[in-house]
């Protein structure tokens, strides 16, 4: 076991112990001084005993269970966390990919790129990340988006569970409170205690204690409705039945086709912040069932997407755009069962293979 956790949990029961013997023996005010100083040095300890290891996270990824114990963007945030806490050796900084639940599971398994995710990670969050990145010195930063991504809009209650990083986290709030447009007060009352959860990383990651408890006295998650719905949907649905319900969601998405445009603005203020870095970014052209993905205002939607990035992708001298056509096309089958957007492991490994053996004749970088 870690050294430095060994120490810790000593340190806390020492202090602990010692709390004790200062409120049994001392008076007068020396008892108050050395109750204040070990009551600091307690919650200091604690927090690097719960939250400042890398003894702990793997225990709270092994036993916190997606829609049992956790929510999605829980779920990623944890995983993230857990990824954060690995030794150099055992990661290669040469890639790093940056995206949505999608980009999770295409980057997630490989061992030459680093992943992050979020799930149903919109453009202005993005930046939220750039700390993260930074610390991984990666040559290339990866992103694997769609028009599906491009009708994504963020939630303030989403933000809680990101990385936080203090000077993107203060030109966010201004974006979204929009002082002086309707219902600018109420924005501005919900986006504080981001403010206050960004300084207090007990609070921020208080949903960790928080679910060990829930599981202790037998309380599910929140947020069990991706799990139910694909349980739902392999108890009730046929995988015609499912390709039908499928057309019908990105439909339902495209027909409304309510583009972020604030979302675009961050996207590019994202990558000129790398650019300004010499740290290049590669844009690849996600993909999504191709049932699903060749419907008519899924075609239309794509038109959109690409006229919308392309001027920027030219904007940025440090930007590679990848289009479908120039990766490794998933089939079908390459996705997991009733499910339109996620692919199989075996099938991202080979779409990494490939990407990488692209890569290294586009980039200047040794995978």
């Amino acid at each position: 076991m870690n050294g430095i956790f060994i120490f810790l949990i000593v340190l806390v029961m020492g202090i602990t112990l010692g709390l004790v013997i200062v409120e049994r023996f001392s008076r007068g005010v020396w008892r108050t001084v050395l109750s204040v100083l070990m009551f600091i040095v307690l919650v200091v300890s604690l927090r690097m005993l719960f939250l400042d290891n890398d003894v702990v996270w793997p225990i709270y990824g092994k036993n916190l269970k997606l829609g049992v114990d956790i929510t999605n963007r829980q779920n990623h945030s944890l995983e993230n966390t857990v990824g954060s806490w690995r030794k150099v050796s055992e990661r290669n900084s040469q890639y790093f990919s940056l995206g949505s639940s999608q980009s999770g599971h295409v980057f997630g398994q490989s061992q030459w790129i680093f992943s992050m995710c979020s799930s149903s990670l919109a453009f202005d969050e993005y930046s939220f990340f750039r700390k993260e990145i930074l610390l991984k010195h990666p040559r290339a930063v990866i992103l694997y988006i769609s028009e599906f991504d491009m009708v994504r809009n963020y939630s303030i209650d989403g933000v809680k569970a990101l990385p936080m990083e203090a000077d993107y986290l203060i030109s966010f709030l201004v974006r979204d409170i929009e002082v002086g447009q309707k219902g600018w007060v109420k924005r501005f009352c919900k986006a504080c205690p981001i403010v206050y959860e960004n300084f207090v990383p007990e609070v921020k990651q208080g949903f960790i204690m928080r679910s060990f408890l829930n599981k202790l006295i037998g309380v599910s998650a929140e947020d069990v409705e991706y799990e139910k719905k694909v349980i739902r949907r392999k108890t009730y649905y046929s995988q015609e039945e499912f390709l039908k319900s499928a057309i019908i969601d990105s439909e339902n998405l495209y027909g409304r086709l309510n583009v972020n445009e604030k979302g675009w603005l961050a996207l590019e203020e994202f990558i000129s912040f790398f650019e300004k870095r010499d740290i290049r970014v590669v844009i690849l052209e996600g993909q999504y069932l191709p049932t699903v993905m060749s419907s008519v205002l899924a075609l239309k939607a794509n038109k959109v997407f690409r006229d919308r990035l392309m001027p920027i992708v030219h904007r940025h001298q440090n930007v590679l755009f990848i289009s479908r056509e120039g990766q490794f096309l998933f089939s079908s089958e390459d996705y997991r069962d009733m499910d339109w957007k996620h692919v199989k492991k075996e099938a991202a490994r080979r779409y990494c293979e490939h990407l990488l053996s692209v890569l290294s004749k586009h980039l200047d970088i040794n995978g």
